[in-house]
C-alpha cells in the first residue's frame, strides 16, 4: 500500500468532488477527538499517475490532503464511506465553455458528477470584453433565455458570476 503526505492544491478538489457525490446518509460522525476534518474510507484510490487503483484512506485537514495511507485508527469530524466508489483528484476539462452556462445553471452539477473541478474556457469565444457589436450576434440566444449581458469587462463578469453562483 502506498503512503504519502500530499499538499497539492489540485488534489484538494477531491474533498469538494467527494461531497458532491456522496449523500449525507453515507457520512457518519465520530464523537472522539478528531485528528482530521474529513476521512474518506473504503474507496478505490486512483491518483492520476497511471498506476492501478489501490485501497487507502484519504485524510483531509483544513483545505489540504493530510495523508493517503492505512488510517484505520484515525478519527475525523466527518467520515465518508466511499465503498464501491473511486476516489480521485478532480479532472480538468480543457474545452469547458461553461462561462455562459454557469449564469443559467449556477450549480453546474453535470460537471461535478463527472468529477470535473477545473475548467479552461475562452478558447473559442471570450466572455469579455463585451459591447453592442459583440452582443448583436448573440441576441436570439439571449432573448430565448431572457438573459442580459450586463458586463463589459472581465472584472464585471466575475463580479456577476460571484453573485450568481452558489458557494
Amino acid at each position: 500500500m502506498q503512503s504519502s503526505n500530499l499538499n497539492c492544491p489540485v488534489l484538494v478538489t477531491l474533498l469538494f468532488a467527494a461531497t458532491a457525490f456522496f449523500p449525507p446518509t453515507a457520512c457518519a460522525q465520530i464523537h472522539e477527538q478528531p485528528q482530521y476534518d474529513t476521512l474518506i474510507v473504503n474507496g478505490h484510490i486512483i491518483d492520476g499517475a497511471g498506476n492501478p487503483w489501490y485501497a487507502a484512506y484519504v485524510a483531509i485537514s483544513g483545505d489540504r490532503i493530510a495523508a493517503i495511507r492505512d488510517l484505520h485508527d484515525a478519527h475525523a469530524k466527518r467520515v465518508i464511506d466511499a465503498k464501491g466508489r473511486i476516489v480521485a483528484p478532480g479532472f480538468i476539462e480543457m474545452l469547458g465553455q461553461s462561462e455562459w452556462s454557469l449564469l443559467v445553471d449556477n450549480l453546474s452539477l453535470s460537471k461535478l458528477f463527472q468529477g470535473i473541478t477545473t475548467e479552461i474556457t475562452g478558447e473559442d469565444n471570450s466572455i469579455a470584453p463585451q459591447n453592442a457589436k459583440t452582443r448583436a450576434p448573440m441576441k436570439p440566444l439571449l432573448d430565448y433565455y431572457k438573459f442580459a449581458v450586463d458586463w463589459t469587462t472581465f472584472d464585471r463578469f466575475f463580479r456577476r458570476l460571484e453573485k450568481h453562483v452558489r458557494p
